[in-house]
């Protein structure tokens, strides 16, 4: 169905914005394009939490009946601090509802956005300092 893994889309999306696969100028015209993509308003993108942005690609596949061969979205997000979380949703086969899917969708970036929040709160309760903005810090 895809010709590649959701860890692998992760792997590669964190090594784009590190700046390890493409040129700076490259990295940050395909980011601004990812960025302001306008497809996909109600999948990874219908998750973002006030202050948070969202440079993604969106992909669907054939409708084959009452069947769809692919639903998927993938992406950077970035929190206000500037830390960024690359993010890939592939739904391979469905028969789901659309607003079902995409609230699956929403759901992921939701727990990204949750898991950041928690892990800085945690930190700050133990008494480390704030992270860093270096803007370029990818999970």
């Amino acid at each position: 169905m895809d010709g590649a893994t959701p860890l692998g889309v992760v792997d590669a999306l964190a090594r784009l914005k590190k700046g390890e696969l493409l040129s700076r100028a490259s990295t940050d015209k395909l980011l601004r394009i990812m960025a302001n993509t306008r497809t996909g308003r109600q999948r990874l993108k219908g998750g973002l939490a006030p202050g948070w942005t969202l440079a993604h690609k969106t992909g669907t596949g054939q409708v084959l009946g009452s069947t769809q061969s692919g639903y998927n979205d993938i992406g950077i997000i970035t929190d206000p601090d500037g830390r960024s979380y690359s993010l890939a949703v592939f739904i391979r086969q469905t028969a789901a509802p659309i607003p079902t899917r995409m609230a699956l969708m929403q759901n992921v970036t939701r727990a990204v956005i949750d898991y950041s929040r928690n892990w800085q709160s945690y930190n700050m309760a133990q008494g480390y300092p704030p992270r860093e903005n270096s803007g370029s810090g990818s999970n």
